[in-house]
């Protein structure tokens, strides 16, 4: 763009205004210098022309008057413009008191011709030090003063104004970033504002930064991150996740896999459930689901992913988490073949304690797998844990170990046991509890076996509990215990019946046993046809 410069270089700004003004003065002034010469012309000639039509003084009035209507109008028009020019000076002063950022005001030749307190503020500069200098001393670039000049200049000719941003400088050296805004004045010159952004740029340091943690946090997670449309389609993935699917970068596997259906799941029902889990719930939480690899290959994965949705409640976006857990999977695999084996150990080792038991007491071989099979059906007709179940068997399986350190001859004494002879048979709960004690179950086992022959009403031995005081898994094995007990041979009586044992049961309810575990028991035999195995 050629330019018009001045004498020392700089663009002549604003002239086609400063002609349209100078001729709108001079028009003005020949105007009123027009008047006044045809008032004096008239004063001559007109007189002679019309001296003999109007009297003199009518003359003499009548070129008075125009010439003070002029003169009227003239001061009129200058006292309006005064007044304008006062308050727009005093409102300019105001605006410079009180704006936290510095004004400026450069004249055609580059010099500062006015300044607001702010610029001492702001630069360290005083009125006295900056005005008649340029605008060099602010900048800390030191580019040419004729080409930042130039370039400002073109910006406003072109748009009115100029808006950017520089380095500036205080007078003690110190770096400041600096916003400008620069326009033109009607009477020539510039104006110019500059602001301290300092600690506008520390905030977008801080945010950039933390963006740039963040982005590094969601990239180099130990678990793949993913976003998808309604579609389906994914449309952002970060580093994991695509190392985790086969594929070397996010760019990679966002163009390689085009369904978050069709292209990932292996089962297209485990799609289906998370669609519908999302679409019922807006979330789903550890869906394990068998995944696809570009290669093929195929592996477990635990997914958990939300909706998002607008305020009106359409769907804008599916997010979330997947997790590779084929490691874990495996280990919980190999866990569970561990624990089976270790089951089935623990239960050959107590088959072989219960044999040894038995074997001292023919007549009540099997009682203690009976009532285990019945305590069992008590307690899943009851609505109690698997887990809970799990321990309660173990206790009825052994729940007679104590047997062990009773003699032979009392165990199979063909009459009724004397008070002696009863009470050291009563001693096998408390020594089934210490043999066992030590041994550590994820049940209570021992306690169960001390308290199986516990009573609500604090009847039982060996220590007299009365309700709450004893274990559930305990009032269940009582009447699992006497039930098997009492329809079965002893070596002192013959079996007295199924129901015998019923009634006696039902007898003692609320009393002896838990009402809960009685009618659970009678409706196993009564309307379930519950039946004993074989001895």
């Amino acid at each position: 763009m050629t330019k018009s410069l001045s004498r020392n270089g700089a663009p002549m700004i604003g002239r086609k205004r400063k002609e349209f003004r100078n001729i709108w003065i001079v028009t003005f002034l020949a105007l009123l210098l027009a008047a006044v010469s045809v008032s004096m012309r008239l004063s001559e000639s007109v007189f002679r022309s019309v001296a003999a039509l109007l009297p003199r003084p009518v003359v003499d009035y009548a070129l008075e008057f125009l010439f003070l209507y002029l003169l009227g109008l003239l001061l009129v028009t200058y006292g309006r413009w005064r007044k304008a020019y006062r308050h727009e000076r005093e409102l300019e002063n105001i605006l410079s008191a009180i704006s936290p950022d510095t004004l400026l005001v450069i004249n055609q030749e580059r010099k500062i011709v006015m300044c607001n307190p702010s610029l001492q503020r702001m630069f360290g500069y005083t009125p006295e030090e900056i005005l008649g200098r340029t605008t060099d001393l602010l900048y800390s670039d030191r580019r040419s003063s004729t080409h930042r000049y130039h370039e400002i200049y073109d910006e406003i000719e072109q748009a009115g104004y100029h808006f950017g941003q520089a380095a500036g400088r205080r007078q003690n050296g110190k770096a400041i970033p600096i916003e400008i805004i620069s326009a033109e004045l009607s009477g020539g010159g510039v104006v110019i504002l500059l602001r301290d952004i300092s600690d506008r740029v520390r905030a977008e340091e801080a945010l950039r930064e933390s963006q740039q943690r963040y982005a590094a946090i969601v990239q180099n997670a130990l678990v793949g991150i993913f976003q998808a449309s309604p579609e389906g389609v994914f449309l952002a993935a970060n580093g994991t996740l695509a190392r985790l699917l086969g594929y070397e970068t996010p760019v990679d596997f966002l163009a390689g896999v085009k369904s978050f259906g069709r292209d990932l799941f292996a089962d297209p029902g485990c799609y289906e459930d998370l669609m519908y889990q999302l679409s019922d719930q807006g979330k789903v939480e550890n869906l394990e689901a068998r995944l696809r690899r570009r290669d093929g290959g195929v592996f477990w994965a635990s997914i958990t992913a939300r909706t998002v949705r607008d305020p009106g409640g359409n769907l804008l976006t599916t997010e979330g988490i997947i997790e590779d857990i084929a490691v874990r999977r495996q280990a919980e695999e190999t866990m569970r073949q561990s624990l089976e084996k270790l089951r089935k150990a623990t239960d050959s080792i107590i088959d072989v304690i219960v044999m040894a038991v038995e074997a001292r007491d023919p007549y009540t071989s099997g009682h203690q797998r009976r009532v285990a099979d019945l305590a069992q059906a008590i307690a899943l007709e009851m609505g109690l844990p698997r887990d809970q179940i799990d321990g309660l068997r173990m206790a009825a399986v052994i729940h007679d170990l104590g047997k062990i350190s009773v003699p032979s001859e009392i165990l199979t004494m063909p009459r009724q046991l004397s008070e002696t002879e009863f009470d050291l048979v009563k001693t096998h709960a408390q020594l089934g509890h210490d043999l066992i004690q030590d041994v550590d179950f994820p049940w209570p086992i021992a306690e169960i076996i001390l308290q199986h022959h516990e009573r609500l009403d604090g009847s039982g031995y060996p220590r007299g509990l009365k309700g709450e005081a004893i274990l559930l898994e305990a009032k269940i094995l009582a009447v699992a215990d006497d039930v098997e007990a009492i329809s079965t041979d002893r070596p002192y009586r013959a079996a007295l019946g199924i129901d015998k044992a019923l009634e006696d049961i039902s007898q003692g309810r609320g009393t002896l046993y838990d009402p809960a575990v009685v009618d659970a028991c009678l409706k196993l035999f009564q309307e379930k046809g519950f039946q004993f195995g074989e001895k």
